[in-house]
């Protein structure tokens, strides 16, 4: 080989985006063969990987397209999509996911990995690492020694300028600047979240249309269901379709269309057991031989919540007080807590937590009851992690769904609805954010009610005692309303999930709900002329202590 062709072979290595010289093709299959096999590692098509880099990844994958020049270091758990570049002298480290069309500049960082140092007394080279992850999305340019660290998102399109440290989430189209990075603007006007003056439009404009079409919406669903029972989405009951009709209406301070309101009343009334107080879907008859830690299926758990509200939205309660909820002493409250799967189902556990907390409400604010919250919020104080905010652990499959949907059931029936504050808000908002950032539930495909709303609600209760990442929240909050509001059918409301699926009650009063929050979080709820009565209303607050 002569100088000058190894000169060239050390251009192309340092500059590979060159089109490559037919010399180093026959190089780059054996060196590229070597580290699928040596690594287990996914290689695409055309790729280029230079020997002077360093690549250190078990079971890792590199698409289609992408370049790794010389001088770089990309080491640990790491996928890196189709046509990128990570230029020379990168360090790309620890758990770090990056999605197609990212270009890395020169001398850039991305430490997906962090020291453990909480105990002063150990050496911090004997306190291990700890692995949150970095998520990059599509089309993101992060420029020339800049520097990403562990538990941090960047939304596709956006951009993280030269020498910035992303120290927080970047939202999608966001520009980033500065130490610590700071959003100065979004790329394109028409991409970035929309103007005040015409985010208030839009929500004025899709809060009039709704209010015109609201009684046709849920007359078109009692139309098409059958026998005109509602059973509306695949997931729900006719108890909760009917539920969510009254709701829905009560947003504009009606009443279903075609329903008597005393008929309303003494429907859902006659749905409780007066010994148990709970209620199962009508025509059931479930065993009453039973654990009240359980608050077992057959007796629809979720019915303390949209029943009770729905009476209240109608000017009326239960006929019998919860007694199942009531007659659950402390000692065994606390046990079963203990024993409920935080580390696996968080979400389900703060549900258990939302129906007991809202019988013991519903019992309070009109039985009289003397059954104390203390027990729950003692528990709930004590067993939260300060660290992230949050009870629960984020799950190999879900990351953090599982905690973050849970604190949002957790609290809703208990620091929101008795009106008293989060123990942790800050960290509750870091911890959020990221999981809002969550490309597999946020950034790509589907998104639907229930997981926009986990996140929103926690972020605006959260709110109500900070104004810590505020701005972020609010860019985050403009840029959901502005994927949300096209999805309205005309004269059928909202489908569960903004897909193609067809359009359900459930999907409607969900996301109308998450508008509004998603709007208060922006300061522009009064634009929509209505608010959530039931589940999802924003001014409980019930103190029990003034009753």
């Amino acid at each position: 080989m002569t100088s000058y062709d190894i000169h060239w072979d050390r251009v192309i290595s340092h500059l590979p985006w060159r089109e490559i010289p037919e010399s180093m093709e026959a190089v780059q299959t054996e060196w590229q063969t070597f580290l699928r096999d040596e690594y287990d590692l996914s290689i695409g098509d055309n790729v280029f990987i230079s020997e002077e880099a360093v690549v250190d990844l078990p079971n890792g994958r590199i698409g289609d397209g992408t370049i790794i020049a010389s001088g770089a270091i990309v080491r640990g758990d790491v996928t890196i999509g189709a046509n990128c570049s990570v230029n020379p002298y990168v360090n790309v480290a620890g758990k770090v996911t990056v999605g197609d069309g990212v270009r890395i500049a020169s001398t850039a960082s991305l430490w997906g990995e962090n020291h453990v140092f909480a105990d002063p007394d150990t050496p911090i080279h004997q306190q291990g690492n700890r692995y949150e992850g970095i998520e990059v999305g599509d089309d993101v340019w992060i420029g020339a020694g800049a520097v990403v660290l562990d538990g941090t998102a960047m939304g596709s399109h956006s951009v993280i300028g030269a020498g910035a440290v992303v120290t927080s989430d970047v939202p999608e189209y966001a520009i980033v600047v500065g130490n610590p990075g700071t959003i100065v603007g979004y790329r394109g006007e028409s991409n970035g979240p929309d103007s005040g003056s015409d985010l208030r439009d839009r929500l004025s404009q899709f809060g009039e249309m709704v209010a015109e079409q609201v009684s046709n919406v849920i007359s078109t669903h009692q139309r098409n269901a059958p026998d005109g029972n509602l059973p509306d989405h695949p997931d729900s009951t006719p108890v909760r379709a009917l539920c969510d009709a009254v709701e829905i209406a009560g947003m504009f301070d009606e009443t279903p269309p075609g329903w008597n309101r005393t008929e309303l009343i003494e429907e859902l009334q006659e749905l409780q057991d007066p010994d148990t107080g709970l209620l199962p879907n009508s025509g059931e008859n479930p065993s009453k031989d039973h654990d009240p830690t359980t608050l077992p299926p057959e007796w629809r758990p979720y019915h303390i919540l949209s029943v009770g509200y729905a009476l209240e939205v109608l000017g009326e309660t239960f006929e019998h007080r919860i007694s199942a909820v009531d007659n659950l002493s402390p000692e065994d409250l606390y046990e079963h807590l203990e024993e409920l799967p935080w580390e696996t189902n968080a979400w389900g556990c703060g549900a258990w937590i939302d129906h007991y907390a809202t019988g013991l409400y519903f019992n309070h604010r009109y039985f009289d009851s003397d059954r104390s919250p203390a027990s729950v919020f003692g528990w709930l104080e004590t067993s939260i992690d300060p660290d992230t905010g949050l009870w629960g652990k984020p799950t190999a499959d879900e990351g953090w769904l599982q905690p973050v949907n849970g604190f949002y059931r957790a609290t809703r029936g208990t620091y929101a609805q008795y009106g008293l504050e989060v123990p942790f808000p800050e960290a509750t908002i870091d911890t959020v954010l990221r999981h809002g950032r969550d490309s597999t539930h946020f950034r790509e495909g589907p998104r639907n009610a229930c997981n926009t709303l986990d996140v929103v609600h926690p972020l605006w209760l959260c709110g109500q005692q900070t104004d810590y990442r505020r701005d972020e929240i609010e860019k985050w909050a403009r840029i959901q309303l502005d994927q949300v509001l096209d999805h309205w059918r005309n004269g059928q409301g909202f489908a569960f999930e903004l897909t193609d699926e067809p359009a359900t009650l459930q999907g409607t009063e969900m996301w109308l709900s998450v508008v509004y929050l998603l709007a208060e979080l922006c300061g522009m709820s009064g634009e929509l002329g209505y608010k959530p009565r039931g589940v999802h209303r924003t001014d409980v607050g019930f103190d029990l202590y003034r009753q």
